[in-house]
């Protein structure tokens, strides 16, 4: 049994915490993100921001540091992380779900039980935001595209009609995103209809 100063001497530290937000990420990571996503980068980032946070956070909550410190934490690693890459607001959202519960699991002092009903309340809200019943009817890709002058808003009929035919998609809608006049490139975001069965699936 852990002494007066804590776990290991850790006085912040909780092991059956420790064990509850390892379980949370876990649940996180393969049981509803490795679900509709496929990134091995983010699913170990998301494991290793878990844990880590979860961590300082513990081993530092006797100090009295206030929450904002496992904000800025949640700030400087994601700089770090994701100053040069891309990041979908998904992935994005399941970030910040991750880190905040971990900040939570590590700093609060509530008994087992209260902790254990909230990291059970995230992850209904998750499952069920990613439910079916939340779910886009569009799906939306990117697309690059020649002939920037194409692009045109009083084009865009024809575009859409030419998208559905290169791509055989029923495209609806079509959002410029970026445009290359060196290489008469315009980058596209296609939002379309998916075909019966298909999951919807947005890129942002």
């Amino acid at each position: 049994m852990p002494g007066p100063e804590g776990w290991w001497g850790l006085q912040g530290f909780r092991p059956e915490m420790f064990a509850l937000n390892l379980a949370f990420v876990l649940a996180v990571t393969r049981g509803l993100y490795s679900r509709t996503q496929q990134n091995p980068d983010l699913l170990f980032s998301l494991l290793m921001f878990g844990v880590t946070i979860f961590l300082v956070v513990s081993v530092f909550a006797g100090a009295d540091l206030s929450i904002g410190f496992g904000f800025g934490l949640f700030a400087v690693f994601g700089i770090l992380r994701y100053r040069t890459g891309a990041i979908s607001t998904r992935d994005l959202t399941y970030l910040f779900v991750v880190v905040a519960t971990a900040m939570i699991n590590g700093l609060s002092a509530a008994p087992f039980g209260a902790l254990l009903q909230v990291n059970l309340a995230v992850l209904l809200a998750l499952a069920l935001a990613q439910s079916s019943f939340f779910a886009t009817p569009y799906s939306s890709l990117m697309v690059d595209y020649e002939h920037v002058a194409h692009t045109a808003q009083d084009h865009r009929p024809e575009l859409i009609t030419e998208l559905r035919r290169r791509t055989g998609l029923d495209v609806q809608q079509v959002q410029l995103v970026n445009l290359d006049y060196v290489r008469d490139m315009a980058r596209l975001r296609v939002i379309y209809r998916p075909v019966q069965g298909e999951r919807a699936y947005s890129d942002q």
